[in-house]
């Protein structure tokens, strides 16, 4: 194991599959090879020879009795540690083998998680045993069993739901991650890089930018910062002209880390003293007088951000006197959250205050959050809620307000105090009533966002996919996947199953088993709320997929696209449209050309209903398809003979004229599409039927009676044409062709 320890990382001299250079093509998942059990790569992946030597020492350790050895080796052939193929088999093998003399958490959760997912037909899958061994490696102190159980509780996912014991493990886990990460929360905050997300979203989401409705979950500030270079260019300002600008926002984009891109300090501390010397000799030649001018506030953000470096110590030894004359200059010209916050981090270091916060120090954290900072608000309230141990809390009005606030905020350690405050009765005293699943989501929220205590597995399945190591990649969303994070759900259901793209050199091919998986992962995305993932549900069941990999079911893809429909999906409506017009998964098994045109309406009215603000001209959807889909409805309706009609009632193009003046009430309508929904739903018949519009009725006559004159007029001088040639050829006598074929088109 020493001689392991001493060999050099894994990934070191070698280059990423995926970088900021090529990712705006998307992430290539490669077809799944069942004889290699892996993924198709160039070359094919094989244990380097510098590792064979140590590899042979630990399997000798391993045969001689060691428990250690044994779980070791297991964790390489798992992980792929030190650039080894990953064996399952053999991996679970040694893990058995390690848990013989001793108990192990780690290694009774690696077997549960063999067990619960049979690593898609390399083990035998058994649900029963991995909830044994959840239990097993919680009772020793597993954090990743915890999180597992948590889940299935919350969500019934194996058991039966409760969660009220969902609660207790997510509280417990709660704690765990605030014991050992409060300290970091007085440090200067760091711009780390949050891995939990989902990788389809790095080129669109699942259905692309144009039609994905879910969040995207990697935006990161590089693209804030972007857009924001970009919304200055199309406000032509002259302050753009500016080197001030430009030098700044290049110090942004190297200052922030990207998934793909990392942080460059040294680079932007020349940069930030460059642009602080510019700002001086601006300011000198008086040009930045006006306190609302761009580059004065440029200015400020700049030394703001010097003393930031100097304060965390990025790029530049830590300089606490630099820190605070820089943060003063900024403050100076201008006071805002980012500096005030730092001010109090600064203040914080103060050592004559022996740990404790000094007025200056809460002064300043007032300020920071009076100006919107929802870090100073927590910091603030945390400060009076647990002074001496982060455990020990004593909630007052005051402190619960300020709690709530950043909660409402999306602050993640202020989940965690106000659902405290919630469980030790609190809220009830204010007259604020929470069911157990708003108290559970409060703990689970601040639990998925303490990565680095709590999900390394995140970090690992990032990296493991930056560099095309696919089946590594899939392990690690795998187990985050059970432990109920909703990216990694559909992460992992992106690397089981991708779509054929529609140009392709080689066809896909499905296994039925890694569907399967990637429909229960789906399924349980869908669960949390996931639009995408619901729609996407509906099209495979729909459309099926080939090979026998899965059989089209219409009745459960018109329930998942009922129950996107009900998130106000644009996408969903048309599918719903679409189901409805052609008779699919219906109760009654038959077309229904009224709630078809609905569900088209309300389609086209939920694309209109997007935020303008929030679309561009490269992602704004088309609506196109929709209003074909309702003209093509239209057609039918007038050409269909499936409508029962009274007897008694006239259906002349008079009578209709004449019902037109009978103008009905709006709510009429409503009234008669619910009651039609509502038959459907129960699979009876609705005989009442929704007039449309005078006006589309016209259009169409028009538009059919114009095609067939046009028709017409050109059959008169196609035959026209005929004749003339015809009477040419007697004029040539022999000479005249024998045989003549013409193809023409009516249009």
């Amino acid at each position: 194991m020493a001689q392991l320890a001493q060999l050099p990382p894994k990934f070191e001299g070698e280059v990423p599959v995926f970088s900021h250079t090529n990712l705006h093509r998307g992430i290539h998942v490669p077809q799944y090879n069942l004889s290699l059990h892996d993924y198709e790569s160039e070359p094919p992946r094989r244990v380097p020879a510098r590792v064979l030597q140590p590899l042979a020492q630990l399997q000798q350790a391993c045969d001689m009795g060691s428990a250690a050895a044994a779980v070791a080796l297991a964790d390489i052939y798992t992980f792929g540690n030190y650039s080894v193929p990953p064996d399952y088999p053999r991996a679970l093998a040694l893990y058995r083998r390690g848990v013989q003399t001793r108990a192990d958490g780690h290694a009774y959760f690696m077997m549960a998680h063999f067990y619960q997912t049979g690593m898609f037909g390399e083990l035998a899958p058994d649900r029963q045993r991995a909830r044994v061994y959840y239990e097993f490696a919680a009772r020793n102190g597993h954090a990743g069993a915890v999180l597992v159980l948590a889940y299935q509780h919350l969500n019934g996912v194996g058991c039966q739901a409760s969660c009220d014991t969902a609660q207790f493990y997510y509280s417990s886990l709660a704690r765990q991650a605030v014991q050992q990460a409060h300290e970091q929360w007085w440090l200067v905050p760091e711009d780390r890089v949050a891995y939990n997300v989902h990788i389809a979203d790095f080129h669109g989401g699942l259905y692309g930018a144009r039609i994905s409705e879910s969040e995207s979950s990697v935006l990161s500030d590089i693209d804030s910062f972007v857009r924001l270079r970009a919304s200055l260019k199309d406000q032509s300002l002259d302050a753009l002209e500016s080197r001030l600008l430009d030098v700044y926002f290049d110090a942004l984009l190297h200052h922030s880390a990207g998934f793909f891109s990392p942080q460059n300090a040294t680079q932007v501390h020349h940069e930030m003293l460059e642009c602080v010397d510019l700002g001086r000799a601006e300011h000198a030649a008086g040009r930045l007088e006006n306190p609302l001018a761009l580059d004065r506030q440029i200015w400020r953000k700049c030394q703001n951000l010097l003393g930031h470096m100097y304060l965390a110590g990025q790029g530049v030894p830590r300089d606490l006197a630099q820190a605070h004359r820089w943060l003063s200059l900024a403050l100076a010209l201008q006071p805002d959250k980012e500096n005030l916050l730092d001010m109090a981090l600064l203040r914080r270091l103060d050592p004559t205050t022996h740990g404790l916060l000094s007025p200056l120090c809460v002064r300043y954290l007032q300020d920071a959050a009076t100006n919107g900072s929802s870090h100073g608000v927590f910091l603030y309230a945390q400060n009076l809620v647990a002074p001496r141990s982060p455990l020990e809390t004593t909630y007052v009005d005051l402190t619960y307000d300020l709690l709530r606030t950043a909660t409402r905020r999306g602050h993640p350690q202020a989940m965690f105090y106000f659902a405290d405050a919630v469980e030790l009765g609190f809220a009830e005293s204010k007259g604020e009533l929470f069911t157990c699943p708003e108290l559970v989501l409060f703990y689970k929220s601040f639990v998925e966002h303490a990565e680095p205590v709590l999900l390394p597995h995140l970090s690992y399945a990032f990296q493991e996919l930056a560099h095309g190591n696919y089946k590594n990649a899939l392990l690690g969303y795998l187990i985050a996947a059970e432990q109920g994070l909703l990216n990694s759900q559909l992460s992992a259901a992106y690397l089981l199953y991708q779509t054929e793209p529609l140009f392709a050199w080689k066809r896909k091919t499905y296994n039925a088993t890694r569907v399967q998986a990637a429909l229960r992962y789906l399924d349980l995305a869908s669960s949390q709320d996931h639009v995408d993932s619901t729609i996407l549900l509906g099209d495979l069941y729909a459309n099926g997929l080939p090979g026998g990999a899965l059989a089209p079911d219409h009745e459960k893809a018109f329930a998942y696209y009922t129950a996107a429909a009900l998130y106000a999906s644009a996408h969903a409506c048309y599918k719903l449209g679409y189901m409805y017009e052609y008779g699919l998964g219906v109760p009654n098994s038959s077309p229904d050309y009224y709630m078809a045109k609905r569900y088209y309406d309300l389609s086209i009215k939920y694309y209109q209903d997007l935020d303008t603000m929030l679309l561009t001209l490269e992602s704004k959807p088309s609506t196109s398809a929709i209003k074909w889909a309702l003209l093509r409805l239209r057609l039918k309706f007038l050409l269909s003979d499936s409508e029962k009609r009274d007897d008694a009632e006239s259906t002349g193009w008079l009578d209709t004229l004449k019902n037109l003046a009978r103008s009905k009430d709006i709510g009429d309508l409503d009234e008669k599409a619910a009651a039609r929904a509502q038959a459907h739903a129960e699979g009876e018949a609705y005989e009442q039927q929704d007039d449309y519009q005078i006006f589309d009725y016209i259009v169409l006559i028009f538009t059919l009676a114009f095609f067939l004159y046009v028709g017409f007029q050109n059959l008169r001088r196609q035959f026209r044409r005929v004749g003339q040639r015809v009477n040419a050829g007697h004029a040539d006598g022999a000479n005249a062709p024998r045989f003549q074929v013409e193809f023409f088109f009516a249009i």
